[in-house]
């Protein structure tokens, strides 16, 4: 598989993650996705590629998706000739977009936002689906550079997002996040649910799952061990948790992987 990312810079780095393509003469896979807290526009012009119950063919007329979090593991598949391209945006990116190609989208709810977004895309698809991988990165670079715009971050939730990504992994008291805020409970649960769609004790379980993953690639490594080193009571609530995220057990998963 062969790769092109580009990592924006300076204030677009605050809304969008990476801008990707892929791309491969023969690619099947079969498996899941891992958990994300990102939204994707996604393009597909291989043979074919799926994930959960949507997928894009060779031939169809939609070439391009937008999604939310994928909070919990879902089925990915794909077959023959493999070209994928898009943009990982941050979790709060749909809250601060103001004007989508010069056209102010302030009195628009997200969905609608969303909607007048994937009218866009279809102008995309024709200049990406005969451009080189390193054109398509270009391309959706210069896309999300010049026809999205962006207002500023919240400063209250850059203050809450900090210092729970300050927070060692152990540590999973929201109280304690609270308190290191220095704002009320209720605001700081607020705040951070409208801007990653999910409440601080889910996003802290969510990082825990994450590193745990990687964790698991470790054969040497009991579950115990993970458990307890992902900030987990015990290997039964790592279990419990896990399960939640990724529709099976710690094992189940490993096992899997090793196949």
């Amino acid at each position: 598989m062969d790769s092109v990312v580009i990592k924006p810079k300076e204030s677009l780095a605050d809304y969008v993650e990476l801008i990707y393509s892929n791309e491969a003469e023969e690619f099947n896979y079969h498996g899941l996705s891992s958990p994300s807290i990102n939204s994707e526009i996604f393009f597909s012009f291989g043979d074919y590629f799926s994930f959960a119950n949507y997928s894009i063919e060779k031939g169809t007329t939609e070439l391009s998706s937008i999604s939310k979090n994928q909070l919990y593991a879902i089925p990915v598949n794909a077959k023959g000739y493999h070209s994928t391209s898009g943009i990982i945006l941050k979790p709060w990116a749909f809250l601060y977009i103001n004007a989508i190609d010069g056209k102010s989208t302030y009195h628009l709810s997200q969905q609608t936002i969303i909607s007048e977004l994937k009218k866009q895309l279809v102008h995309l698809e024709k200049d990406l689906k005969i451009s080189s991988m390193e054109d398509k990165s270009k391309i959706l670079y210069s896309f999300v550079k010049n026809k999205i715009s962006f207002k500023e971050i919240n400063p209250t939730f850059t203050k809450i997002y900090s210092a729970i990504n300050a927070f060692d992994k152990n540590v999973m008291k929201i109280e304690d996040l609270v308190a290191f805020s220095h704002i009320s409970q209720k605001t700081f649960i607020e705040i951070f649910k409208a801007h990653i769609g999910i409440n601080p004790l889910k996003y802290l379980q969510f990082r825990a799952i994450e590193y745990s993953l990687k964790k698991l690639q470790d054969p040497y490594l009991t579950l115990s061990q993970i458990a307890l080193d992902s900030g987990f009571y015990d290997q039964s609530h790592f279990n419990r948790v896990f399960k939640g995220f990724m529709q099976m057990t710690p094992n189940q998963y490993r096992l899997m992987q090793n196949d």
